[in-house]
């Protein structure tokens, strides 16, 4: 993948953001349609990279671990509350 037009300035949030518009949520939405199930496989290929990458990178690794657990709990809250307000 060219990866010369993503611009890498600006926060982390912000490259991180700009990624996933332009790369992983278009791959993640031509899979969708034609082949669902292989588009939640590769999210979570996805998801289980760059937890990888991020825990690897710190010297706690149960610190990280901790954060991670708890990050993924509050987002599954987070999207089992938007679910059911839009049922």
């Amino acid at each position: 993948m060219d990866i010369k037009s993503l611009n890498l300035d600006g926060s982390v949030d912000e490259i991180a953001e700009q990624l996933f518009k332009q790369m992983i949520g278009p791959i993640f939405d031509h899979l969708a349609k034609t082949d669902p199930e292989l588009a939640v496989e590769f999210g979570y290929c996805i998801a289980g990279n760059g937890i990888a990458c991020y825990m690897n990178s710190l010297k706690d690794v149960s610190k990280a671990e901790k954060l991670i657990i708890d990050s993924t709990k509050s987002m599954a809250a987070d999207i089992k509350r938007h679910r059911n307000k839009v049922c």
